[in-house]
This record gives C-alpha cells, structure tokens and sequence, in this order.
C-alpha cells in the first residue's frame, strides 16, 4: 500500500470516529454514535462494507447487518 492510499484509509477512519464523536459530543446515546460511525464507513468506497461490498463466489452480493443496545439488549438485523 502507498503512501496515498495509507492516508485515504487513515482518513475514512478518522471521519468515522469523528462523525461518531459529534453524535457524543451533542448528547446523543452510543447507538446513535455506532450508526453514525458505520453509516460512514458503508459511504466510503475503500471498505468492504454497504455499497462498498464485493462479490461472493456466485457473483453476487450477500449482506447483513445487526445492531444491539447494551442498556436492554434489544437487536434488530437484516440480511440481504
């Protein structure tokens, strides 16, 4: 990996953490902050995640996602 591509990576993730930050930093719960976070990373094409996901070995996309509250341990998921 070259230096360019380091740094594209460092920063997807420093905008992750920071959107993340501001949902804290405002008074929003944790969750909010991890949606936000996640929500980031699916936008940014570097990453395997959301939109940015590759192809399985059928050539097809296979893609889930969960989420849980550790104050009451409710969940909810998808897969698609």
């Amino acid at each position: 990996m070259d230096e360019s591509k380091e740094s594209a990576y460092s920063q997807g993730l420093e905008d992750a953490l920071n959107g993340g930050l501001r949902v804290l930093a405002s008074g929003g719960k944790s969750i909010d902050a991890v949606e936000i976070a996640v929500r980031i990373l699916e936008d940014n094409p570097l990453f395997n995640a959301g939109r940015g996901s590759v192809y399985n070995a059928q050539i097809g996309h296979e893609m889930d996602a969960a989420i849980m509250c550790g104050i009451d341990r409710s969940a909810g998921g998808l897969e698609r």
